[in-house]
């Protein structure tokens, strides 16, 4: 038995709401912006955004509304978030860093507990993570990770199951330097499809339309739900796709796909710095070919997240480096999906935090979350290359926290086997989110927060 519809229930803040809660850290000073950006006249540069916002009207024409709502939470004048959008007040950290993340999925034959596995380790020099959840009325709710002050994603899930990452792809020819980033692509993809297939649909109209902006460098896509796994490789002109219903797959910041390796400028040395990270991962979830009938769990996942070393060469780039900001395993439940299925949060760099378990239907998240307190903390340790657990402390924390929900999940199955009504839902849905309630105090009082 499968339901594609939401779980009932779910809580609908305002984003007037939401910005002046938990956004009071980015609203001082009001951003400033000038009227032309690097390489265009004041001219180009306001057709440009002509044409960014004529994108929100064929994909989103709800968000312009929403970020209106952000001003005023924040006391910026009308129109300040838009721009801001247009104009990223960390252009400049981001183009010196670049982004460096590295993604896979288990599916069903290779995973435990008849789940879909997404995970993403998210790199780069943009320190600032926070938990996103939201919500939007009309539309699918979501939760993942970001950073503090947007409302996009840089990995998460919607409240029917459906899953995305993203990661950059190789240097091409075919590059957009101005429209919509992969995070607000990624956002409005989970807000509006119900399905792997309807996400894959709509990626695919938004690069036709023009609306992808990356650079000079393409992208690398990993969707999921509970069927199937989708890898999209695109740049900005060509894009090329395979599905998966089986076994894993994996990425970091090289294409794979025939279709796209003709486009690829990478370098060797690059190729072979995303394919050592690549190898770091397949070694951990399948024990280097020892241990294949193994079925994948998240504490799996959760290991080869921190490989922070490869002993055959330690110069060699790894999934969890310096740079290694945040990271989460999606856990897709095939069978209730909008009610059963889990977020594994790494809010910061994962060897030096723990994963925290959150319901997909959880009601209320800790302000420490949503506020940049919880990973302020852990970049705070990590500078210091002081954990804030011992690896055995967090080890057992987490295999306790995972037990408290796996065994919440199960009694919240049975209800829903017996009844799939609104009223069992939400009886589901309150076991759940007590488990997590009850391991939040678990994760305050080992770590003494609130």
């Amino acid at each position: 038995m499968t339901r594609l519809t939401s779980a009932p229930g779910a809580p609908e803040v305002s984003a007037e709401d939401y910005a002046q809660k938990y956004w009071k850290k980015i609203a001082r000073p009001t951003p400033v912006f000038t009227m032309k950006r690097k390489g265009l006249s004041e001219e180009e540069t306001a057709a440009y955004f002509q044409n960014y916002i004529n994108m929100f009207q064929k994909f989103a024409p709800y968000l312009p509304g929403e970020y209106e709502a952000y001003d005023k939470g924040l006391g910026w004048p009308r129109g300040t978030y838009l721009k801001r959008t247009f104009y990223p007040l960390d252009q400049k950290a981001m183009l010196a860093g670049g982004h460096e993340c590295t993604s896979w999925a288990v599916l069903p034959d290779l995973a435990a507990e008849n789940q879909v596995l997404l995970h993403k380790n998210r790199d780069t020099n943009l320190r600032k993570s926070v938990v996103v959840h939201r919500n939007v009325p009309g539309k699918y709710g979501y939760i993942g990770l970001s950073d503090i002050g947007w409302m996009d994603v840089t990995m998460g899930m919607n409240s029917v199951g459906v899953a995305i990452s993203m990661n950059s792809g190789d240097p091409s020819s075919f590059s957009r330097f101005y429209g919509m980033d992969t995070t607000l692509m990624a956002r409005i993809i989970l807000e509006n499809c119900k399905t792997a297939d309807e996400a894959l649909t709509m990626l695919i109209a938004m690069l036709k339309e023009g609306v992808y902006a990356h650079a000079n460098t393409g992208s690398i896509w990993l969707i999921a739900d509970r069927n199937c796994a989708f890898v999209i490789e695109n740049d900005a002109g060509h894009s090329g796709v395979e599905k998966y219903e089986s076994g894993g797959v994996l990425r970091a910041n090289t294409w794979s796909l025939p279709s796209m390796l003709r486009y690829s400028r990478k370098s060797a040395a690059g190729v072979l710095h995303s394919r050592s990270r690549e190898f770091a991962v397949i070694r951990e979830l399948f024990d280097h070919g020892r241990s294949y009938n193994r079925p994948v769990t998240v504490e799996q996942m959760a290991k080869a997240a921190r490989v922070s070393r490869i002993p055959e060469n330690p110069k060699a780039a790894v999934p969890c480096a310096s740079r290694t900001v945040s990271a989460a395993t999606f856990s897709i439940d095939r069978e209730f999906p909008a009610d059963l299925s889990l977020m594994f949060a790494a809010v910061g760099n994962p060897d030096y935090t723990l994963f925290i378990p959150i319901p997909l239907t959880v009601d209320q998240l800790p302000d420490v979350l949503l506020n940049q307190d919880f990973s302020a903390a852990v970049y705070k340790a990590h500078a210091a290359k002081r954990k804030i657990l011992t690896d055995q402390e967090r080890s057992a924390l987490e295999q306790k926290l995972n037990q408290n929900i796996r065994s919440a999940r199960e009694e919240a199955r049975e209800i829903l086997r017996a009844d799939f009504s609104t009223e069992a839902r939400l009886k589901a849905r309150r076991i759940m989110n007590q488990a997590f309630a009850e391991n939040w105090k678990i994760i305050g009082q080992k770590l003494k927060i609130k």
